[in-house]
């Protein structure tokens, strides 16, 4: 009997495009901690990192890499502008632990607006792999004491909600034909714009606050959202922001490695959840796509 081979690259790239985003993303606070330990300053890191982001994208509409389109306005002021304000506002006043965690609902509100944005229903697999998720991310976040604000709170679920309506919109403007550069590096010139409203550096950046920036902009703004789009364009938006919590993980485990930062049992179990519900929204993708070819 002839065996028939079945090619799951296809199905399984849109995977290590948003494992590759969640890596990189994963570096923001490493950068954002041996930034601030050689003198920089925390004002021009956040806002030098969608700026430099932007100046990306004013080349890349000179160099003929796409140009802003009306998916790029919609996607920069209604998703990452907000994004870019709330989520830095919720660090500030809950902690970067609660505030890592309300931003990680995004893929319970992508799940429970897909069918309505996208008329995407997802399976009780990518149901179960969201909850387990997110369960991994309270796991490797949980402080061992939290500062409550209500309205810190109320900052941190907004950025979830951002984050979730970036990767609605993405999705939904891919599939109106709109370019991975529109959707991508050309949004962030108007999240930029946005965001420079609100927040306003209060002095001139040093060397330190530049090569900071630069790299944040360029390792944590341009590339991944670029990657990110690709997956997006590619899978489902629960089952790409399943993949998105990949983040919280390599953060976790690249800051034990780089800083020497300890790794609890707790952030291990949490680990495991993540690792486990990737698994299952990959599987599930593959097998789609070989039942989909044998059909």
């Amino acid at each position: 009997m002839k065996r028939i081979y079945y090619n799951t690259n296809s199905s399984t790239k849109w995977f290590l495009y948003a494992a590759s985003a969640a890596l990189l993303w994963g570096t923001i606070g490493i950068a954002f901690k041996i930034a601030l330990n050689n003198g920089a300053h925390e004002e021009w890191l956040i806002v030098g990192r969608p700026l430099v982001s932007a100046l990306v994208s004013v080349i890349a509409i000179v160099l003929g890499y796409g140009k802003p389109g009306k998916w790029s306005v919609l996607i920069g002021f209604s998703a990452l502008g907000p994004l870019f304000i709330v989520y830095p506002k919720a660090v500030e006043l809950v902690g970067a632990a609660i505030a890592s965690i309300l931003l990680y609902t995004a893929p319970i509100w992508v799940t429970v607006l897909e069918p309505v944005m996208l008329r995407e229903n997802p399976s009780i697999i990518g149901m179960v792999s969201v909850i387990l998720g997110f369960l991994g991310t309270l796991l490797i976040a949980s402080p061992e004491s939290a500062q409550l604000s209500f309205k810190g709170i109320l900052l941190g679920i907004g950025s979830g909600l951002s984050y979730a309506f970036y990767m609605l919109l993405a999705r939904l403007g891919s599939s109106r034909g709109a370019s991975t550069y529109e959707l991508s590096v050309h949004s962030t010139l108007f999240a930029t714009l946005e965001a420079l409203v609100i927040i306003r550096p209060s002095r001139m950046p040093s060397i330190v606050d530049v090569c900071g920036a630069i790299y944040l902009g360029v390792f944590t703004m341009v590339l991944p959202y670029i990657l990110h789009v690709r997956a997006l364009q590619r899978a489902r938006a629960h089952r790409v922001a399943i993949a998105s919590l990949l983040e919280p993980l390599s953060a976790t485990i690249l800051a034990y490695i780089v800083l020497g930062e300890r790794l609890t049992l707790q952030q291990i179990a949490g680990s495991a959840l993540i690792l486990l519900s990737a698994a299952m929204i990959l599987g599930e993708e593959i097998s789609t796509s070989v039942n989909r070819k044998t059909q």
